[in-house]
């Protein structure tokens, strides 16, 4: 399990702590992975899949796990069990890990997660709370905005009742402030104190995404009009948008993190934008024809954690083409070998001449695309620049 802090060249700083959240420890997978298949080094993929693994291996005999992990020890030194805040992006990393790379067995370690939340930590309504890892006795009865992941992920496992009614849960409290806090008390049914405020997350626009293009339900349309309307009204300032200090009186903060143009503008785009690329499921594709044959891409995209799409078809091509690569590189330095050990100037040097130049000519460059201009690039996020 990595450090939550690593500087790429000196290595782990001094006085670095050994304490690190399960989701900062697991949540690698996508870009490591994704980085192997670029680079054909299957280094940085093997890593992280360490790095889950690890995780899995840490969790309790009724399939919980804490929310922080002492990396040296392997012991749990936050012992409640949540599905959002400290857990979050772990759990959808298995769940995009599996079918972005094709490992069912992170689908599997997914599956008993769930059975043990639904077991543990459910209130049978659609909301979820805190509970230990050990003994699965429920700890806190607080919602956290980060838990509002949880109906996409579901929706990304086909289970669409159920995220259904965890989405129309949470929308309950966004229609009862107008804004979602940190953290909701559920029986008191108030803020929790010192923790009211709206950074402008994405999770909840997130999930009704996902779920509106597995269900086509339109009033999730008007779940996502009723976030925009909200936001445009509440948070926008002559400089950009704001967070809130507090959903109850909607008194503006003076901050706006990345997360929200990375995130939440660009799921709350794609939810209105339904015919956009970005939203292909594999039913069409661009074909790209390279030298080791089609490449067919834009066939359906993985977002990370922070939003950023990956195209599924395109790791397929470059991770075939780095193999042919890597077959005729060692082709080539096979038959050399082999030239290298006859005389100089023997006619039997030139009996593999056509076999030795065909091998050069398949030794195949990664398949690159040309660069967009900035315009371009900044128009996929709805901008149009002139």
């Amino acid at each position: 399990i990595p450090y939550g802090t690593v500087n790429l060249v000196w290595g782990v700083p001094v006085g670095e702590t050994n304490i690190t959240c399960t989701a900062g420890g697991g949540t690698f997978l996508i870009e490591f992975g994704t980085l192997s298949r670029l680079t054909g080094d299957p280094k940085y993929e093997r890593a992280a899949l360490k790095a889950l693994q690890s995780l899995w291996s840490k969790r309790s005999s009724i399939n919980l796990i804490g929310n922080h992990i002492n990396i040296q020890t392997g012991e749990w030194t936050a012992n409640d069990c949540t599905i959002g805040s400290g857990v979050d992006s772990y759990f959808e990393y298995l769940v995009k890990g599996a079918i972005l790379f094709q490992q069912p067995e992170l689908i599997n370690m997914m599956n008993e997660y769930i059975k043990a939340i639904d077991t543990h930590m459910s209130d049978g309504t659609g909301w979820f709370v805190f509970a230990n890892y050990q003994q699965g006795r429920k700890t806190m009865p607080l919602f956290a905005s980060l838990d509002a992941f949880y109906p996409g992920l579901l929706t990304l496992l086909g289970k669409l009742d159920r995220a259904r009614e965890t989405l129309y849960a949470y929308h309950t409290m966004w229609r009862k402030y107008g804004s979602m806090p940190e953290f909701y008390n559920l029986a008191q049914h108030d803020c929790m104190q010192g923790r009211e405020g709206y950074p402008l997350r994405p999770e909840h626009i997130e999930s009704i995404m996902y779920l509106s293009k597995a269900t086509d339900d339109d009033t999730l349309l008007f779940m996502a009009a009723d976030i925009f309307d909200a936001i445009e009204s509440c948070c926008k300032t002559s400089c950009g948008y704001t967070s809130l200090k507090n959903v109850k009186d909607h008194r503006l903060d003076n901050r706006m993190e990345s997360f929200f143009l990375a995130e939440t503008v660009k799921y709350l785009y794609l939810i209105f934008d339904e015919n956009n690329f970005l939203h292909s499921n594999g039913e069409y594709a661009t074909d790209h024809r390279t030298s080791f044959g089609s490449c067919f891409l834009d066939t359906g995209y993985i977002y990370n954690t922070e939003a950023h799409p990956i195209d599924i078809g395109s790791l397929d091509c470059c991770t075939r083409s780095l193999i042919d690569e890597k077959s005729s590189d060692k082709m080539d330095k096979n038959l050399l070998t082999k030239k290298q050990m006859r005389w100089l100037g023997n006619s039997l040097l030139n009996q593999d001449k056509d076999e030795l130049s065909g091998a050069i000519k398949t030794n195949y460059s990664l398949l690159t695309c040309s660069a967009l201009t900035f315009e371009q690039r900044f128009s996929l996020y709805g901008e149009i620049l002139t």
